[in-house]
Formats: C-alpha cells, sequence, structure tokens
C-alpha cells in the first residue's frame, strides 16, 4: 500500500509536467536550472543547487525543472508515510492522508512546477517524522538530525520557521534525555545548524565570478553584509510597511485549505482526533499541541500577516503557501481516520476496504485536480515572452512589471538563449543599484540617476528613445508618465516613439497587427477556467483590438468596432483575431 501511496502520484506527476515555463516564480527558478545563478531574495540556494544539479533530466529547461520537483515530492509523500507512522496512526491510514495531500490540486501544482514549496513541505515532513512523540532515533541522533534539517530548510525557505514550534519542543526533549551528553549534543546540534545554513554561500560563490552576461543572477552579494541583506529580503521591506494583522484573511486561507487543499471531510476527523484520541499524562498532549501551533504558524498566521487577498493573482501567490500547513495537518489526519475506524463494525476493517479506501482518495484527487491542472499549466505565459520577442526588432528595449512577465522574458533569454539583443528592464527594480548598473552595461549607456528611491517614467523613456532603441512597454506601469508619450499598441507590447508623426495610421494599425498575429504562437485549443497569470497577459494581446474599437466608436464607425470587440474576445480567448469564436 505504501508503494502504490508514492507510485501512482509519481506516474501523475511524470505525465503531467508541464512543458513549458509558467506563470509567477516558475520563469526565473526555471532558468537558474540552466544556467546556475541566484533566485530572488532570499535566493533559494539549496533549491537552486539542486534544480542545476538535475538539469540533466529530459525535455525542456521548465519541463526538467517540473520533474525536479516531482521527485521532490514523491519522497516527501514516502517522508508524510513515515512521519504519520510515527506520531501513531496505521499504515492505512497513513497512506489514506498522504496520498490526499499529494493528489490535492495545489501540491499536484507545485508538483510539476520550478517552484521551492514542494522542497519546503518535503523538510516539514522529515521534521514530523524526527520529532513524532515516540521517536525514531536515539535521542542524539533525533537533535543533531532536528537541527540539520532546520538549517537546510532555512536555505531553502524561510516559512519553514513555522515547523518551530514541533522542532523545538522535540529537540529541547531529546536532549534532554541524553542526560551527562547534554551539552555535547545541544554543540554538536548547533554545529549541525551552520551545516545546514552552508547553502548559503553558494551565493558568495556565484558573485564572485563577476558579472556573467549570460546568467541571471538576482542581486549583490559580494560580501557578508550583502548576504545577511539577501537573507533578509532586505529589498522588500518597503512591502513590509503595511503589513497588519487580519483576522478575516486568517480566516479565508484556513477555510481554503480546508474545502479546497485537504477536503472537509478530512479536518473534521482530524478536529475529531483532538477529542477522541486519549493519552495519559499533560505531557503527551505537548507535541500534539506544537503540531496544531505549527499549522497556525505555517498556514493561517502568514495570510493574516501579508494582508494579500485571497482572490486573482495575490491569491495565486499566497495558495502556494497552503502545500506547508496541509503536509503539516497530515499525521493529525491520519490518526483522525484510525480513531473512527476503530469504532466501525469489524467487517469495515479489512484489507480490501482499506486498499478501497486508497483508491477512492486518490481517484477524487484526480477527478478534482486534472481540471485545475489543465488551467494552471497553459502555455500561455512562455508564449508570451516568445511571442513579444516577435514583435521586438533588432537592439529593443520592452519595460514591463509583474512575475510572468519578467519570468518569461528571463526564461527566453537565458534558458532558451532567444534574441540576446532585446534588453527586458522591470523599471521597479532599477530602484536597486545593482540591477541598474547591470541594465546600464547591457545597453552600453548611462540611465538617469535614481532620486529619493522614486521612478522617473519619463527621464528613463527620453534616455533610451534618445539612444535610437526601439522602446516597448508591456503594461501601463505609470499611467500618468506615459500619457506624455506617443505610442501605439502593437501584439502585446506598447511601441513608445518620439513623436504622434510616427503613430501608424488605424487602418495601417490594423494590418500591422494582423499580420504579426500569424507568427504568433497560441494556445492549441482554449482550455475552461481562469488562470490569473494567463489572464493578465492575454489582456496585452486585446488591448490593439479594445484601442481600435474605441477609434472605430469615436468616428461613427460601428461595424468596425464590433468586428475590433470581436477580434479582441478572442484574443482574450487564446485566440487568433481571425480565427472563428469557436474553434
Amino acid at each position: 500500500m505504501v508503494g502504490a501511496t508514492v507510485v501512482v502520484p509519481a506516474v501523475v506527476y511524470l505525465a503531467t509536467a508541464p512543458r513549458d515555463v509558467l506563470g509567477g516564480d516558475v520563469g526565473e527558478l526555471a532558468t537558474l536550472a540552466v544556467t546556475g545563478g541566484v533566485g530572488h531574495p532570499p535566493g533559494y540556494p539549496l533549491y537552486a543547487l539542486y534544480v542545476h544539479a538535475m538539469r540533466w533530466l529530459p525535455g525542456s529547461p521548465a519541463h526538467a525543472a517540473a520533474l525536479a520537483s516531482g521527485i521532490l515530492a514523491c519522497v516527501a509523500i514516502a517522508a508524510l508515510v513515515a512521519a504519520c507512522r510515527a506520531w501513531g496512526a496505521s499504515a492505512t491510514a497513513s497512506c489514506v492522508a498522504a496520498a490526499a495531500w499529494a493528489l490535492a490540486p495545489i501540491t499536484w501544482a507545485q508538483a510539476t512546477a520550478a517552484e521551492v514549496f514542494t522542497m519546503n513541505a518535503l523538510f516539514a515532513a522529515v521534521i514530523l517524522w524526527l520529532a513524532a512523540p515516540a521517536p525514531p532515533l536515539p535521542p542524539a541522533r533525533t537533535a543533531i538530525g532536528l537541527a540539520l534539517i532546520a538549517g537546510l530548510a532555512l536555505s531553502n525557505h524561510h516559512t519553514i520557521v513555522g515547523m518551530a514550534p514541533v522542532g523545538l519542543l522535540a529537540a529541547v526533549t531529546a536532549v534532554r534525555r541524553c542526560g551527562r551528553r547534554a551539552v555535547v549534543v545541544a554543540a554538536a546540534a548547533v554545529g549541525a545548524f551552520a551545516i545546514g545554513l552552508v547553502p548559503y554561500a553558494y551565493l558568495l560563490a556565484v558573485h564572485a565570478r563577476g558579472p556573467d552576461p549570460s546568467t541571471w543572477s538576482w542581486g549583490d552579494v559580494h560580501d557578508w553584509s550583502g548576504l545577511v541583506a539577501t537573507i533578509r529580503r532586505d529589498e522588500y521591506t518597503w512591502t513590509m510597511k503595511s503589513l497588519l494583522p487580519s483576522p478575516s484573511l486568517a480566516a479565508a486561507q484556513l477555510g481554503r485549505i480546508v474545502v479546497e487543499l485537504l477536503g472537509l471531510p478530512l479536518v473534521i476527523l482530524a478536529a475529531l482526533a483532538v477529542g477522541l484520541r486519549r493519552r495519559a499524562g499533560a505531557t503527551r498532549w505537548l507535541p500534539w499541541g506544537a503540531l496544531a501551533l505549527a499549522f497556525v504558524l505555517c498556514g493561517p498566521a502568514p495570510a493574516s500577516l501579508f494582508g494579500l487577498s485571497l482572490t486573482g493573482i495575490p491569491g495565486v501567490v499566497t495558495e502556494r503557501l497552503d502545500v506547508l500547513p496541509a503536509a503539516v495537518a497530515v499525521p493529525a489526519i491520519a490518526v483522525a481516520l484510525d480513531v473512527v475506524a476503530r469504532r466501525a463494525p469489524a467487517a469495515l476493517r479489512t484489507s480490501v476496504v482499506a486498499g478501497g479506501a486508497l483508491a477512492i482518495v486518490m481517484m477524487a484527487g484526480l477527478v478534482r485536480g486534472v481540471p485545475d491542472l489543465r488551467a494552471r499549466h497553459r502555455p500561455t505565459v512562455a508564449q508570451y515572452g516568445e511571442n513579444a520577442l516577435v514583435v521586438a526588432p533588432p537592439g529593443a528595449v520592452i519595460l514591463g512589471l509583474g512575475d510572468a512577465r519578467l519570468g518569461s522574458f528571463v526564461y527566453a533569454r537565458y534558458a532558451l538563449d532567444m534574441r540576446p539583443d532585446v534588453v527586458f528592464v522591470n523599471p521597479r527594480m532599477l530602484l536597486a543599484p545593482w540591477y541598474h548598473e547591470r541594465i546600464e552595461r547591457a545597453l552600453g549607456m548611462p540611465l538617469p540617476p535614481v532620486v529619493n528611491r522614486e521612478l522617473r517614467v519619463v527621464p528613463l523613456v527620453d534616455a533610451l528613445l534618445g539612444s535610437g532603441r526601439p522602446v516597448f512597454i508591456t503594461d501601463d506601469f505609470a499611467p500618468a508618465a506615459l500619457a506624455q508619450v506617443p505610442s501605439y499598441p502593437v501584439g502585446p507590447l506598447v511601441r513608445l516613439v518620439t513623436s504622434w508623426r510616427d503613430v501608424p495610421a488605424p487602418d495601417h494599425l490594423a494590418a500591422m497587427n494582423l499580420d504579426l498575429a500569424h507568427h504568433f504562437a497560441y494556445e492549441p485549443a482554449p482550455v475552461p477556467g481562469p488562470e490569473p497569470w494567463c489572464d493578465e497577459l492575454l489582456a496585452d494581446y486585446a488591448r490593439p483590438w479594445r484601442a481600435l474599437a474605441d477609434y472605430a466608436r469615436a468616428h461613427g464607425e460601428p461595424d468596425d468596432a464590433r468586428e475590433n470587440d470581436a477580434r479582441a474576445a478572442r484574443a482574450l480567448a487564446g485566440l487568433p483575431p481571425d480565427a472563428p469564436q469557436s474553434r
């Protein structure tokens, strides 16, 4: 049964690993698989090292990175089964609970993408195994092992600190059980924790090599102060100014985990476990109390603190964090299943029924997860970067915001080595000195200096246009400033020009966009269901036709307006502008 619990998800992950880069941080992290380098703060050095070491896996860079994440997920499933057994659950209940986690839509999605959250769940599962009320290892090895895993986990993703109640309680208990060797074991545990943090030295090693135009690396980590700033995510401190606890967001995120991730019946059973499982002695409840606190710290607490909406792109960003608290809840769910099973008739406590329960859980996960995954794995993000490069003439500069846009261009430029003559610039990142200097090197020209940490859009655009380079934007990131600049939409981009005389007439603009559309890549078929990253990018393709429709309406041309409205609707559906509406 344990084998099936791991093998079935492994086959599913292998079969559904996407060939294309996806939204969010996937483009950046998949690029690290090819080139090495450093990701955005805190750098994720352990994942970067791992995914780069696994670049030999078959397929495109994005596909190889997705397979590497799937391997981590399979190991995490096995570790969760072992953790459930260590917390007192039967083999059957452990497999059922782990399978529910493995095939939950968000787990499945993270296990088939270049993301750090599956590795995070793996470390959480190992911590749960080592920190069980009946430890599987001797006290000294438990304490040292927990410290080492904690250090390695922090080298991957900081949200693992939510596991501190479970890990620290188990480590302190293990050290106390060592008797006269307690001081020595404690010192060894501190050393093991430090060893676990060694991957952060990789950030120093990468930047010590100096600028490499063929490799994407974030930040400036040339000394210990730069390393500390990266680990602390100092570049994101501006986002921390508005952090206030929000109980409503915490409750909403908890509800999402319950209903969408684990399934409401299983969480109800977990609640039953707290009330029905009887243990002698108050100290025996401490591990379970620590587990409950870890669940809160890993899930609802971050959602409450960051204050992000749980819909749209912010919702996609926050739901990735759900993988960790869901894994933390698995041992409680497994124990709860046993509590209920012991109260069931003996005829239902057979191996056949147990295997059927496991099969039902897996089938439910597949039925629930396939439509969700089809929407998440659309090739829209990868095609966006490639199509934008079709529009861009030699030496072009493209200005744009958003993780999906940045990831799409980073992946096309560095992982696929497409169009090194085109420079993509995230204007807000120009506030960082290291990025400002890097773009100046790439362009071979000075850019307007940053004053009072404010983005000066007009001087930036004037400098770029004055250099003679073709200049484009992907989104209206500074409406008031960009309204002063003559421009016109072309494909998913907007071209900026020096004079309104350079703006094509409407008929010429329509013909230009129709011709370009014939050279774009499109999704093989429309996929039902929203996907915020894709929907945001598809709106860029609709922009030329909306502008032309508005112009036609303003000039009393209703037929042209209707035709261009229809073209905009097709673009939002991922279709060519001249394709039949139903396809």
